[in-house]
C-alpha cells in the first residue's frame, strides 16, 4: 500500500531537508575558512588566532577578541614580537556551530578584533566570490542531505 503524501507533509519533509542543507551550509564554509592561506587555504595565519576564529551565529558577529587573551596564540604573538621569527600557526577552531533551522538567519564571520587588517592577507573576498556557491550547492545536494542526516 502506498502512502500518499499531504501537502502539509511533502511541505514539512522540504523544510526538513532545506534545514539539513542549511547546516551543512554552515560547517563546510567554516571548515573552508578556517584554512591557512600559505598552504592552499582562506585565512590569513601568522598565530593561527585569525583562521581558528571563523563563527557562524544566528545573531551578528562582533569582532573584538584579543589574541592575548587566548592560548595558545598569545604566546606565539609574544613570541614573534620578541624574536620576529614566524611561528607554527595552530588552527584549532574556537566556536561552536549552532543548530539552525529554515527560518534563521545565518551570520558567519570573524570574531579576531584585526579582522579588517587581516582580510588584506588573506583570500576571503576570493573565497566569497568564487567558493561559496559551490559550497551551498554541495549542501544542498540530495546526496549530501541523505548523509548529513544519517551522521545526526
Amino acid at each position: 500500500m502506498t502512502k500518499e503524501l499531504t501537502e502539509e507533509a511533502l511541505m514539512a519533509e522540504m523544510e526538513a531537508d532545506i534545514t539539513v542543507g542549511f547546516n551543512k551550509l554552515a560547517e563546510l564554509v567554516v571548515d573552508d575558512l578556517s584554512t591557512n592561506v600559505r598552504e592552499g587555504g582562506v585565512s590569513a595565519t601568522l598565530t593561527g588566532f585569525y583562521a581558528s576564529s571563523w563563527k557562524a551565529d544566528k545573531t551578528p558577529i562582533q569582532y573584538n577578541d584579543r589574541v592575548q587573551a587566548h592560548q595558545p596564540w598569545a604566546d606565539k604573538r609574544d613570541a614573534y614580537d620578541a624574536t620576529r621569527k614566524r611561528p607554527t600557526p595552530t588552527i584549532d577552531k574556537r566556536h561552536t556551530i549552532p543548530k539552525f533551522n529554515i527560518n534563521d538567519t545565518m551570520y558567519i564571520a570573524n570574531t579576531a578584533e584585526y579582522t579588517s587588517a587581516a582580510f588584506s592577507y588573506s583570500a576571503v573576498v576570493e573565497y566569497a566570490q568564487y567558493q561559496v556557491n559551490k559550497r551551498i550547492e554541495q549542501a544542498f545536494s540530495d546526496r549530501s542531505i541523505i548523509s548529513y542526516k544519517a551522521n545526526i
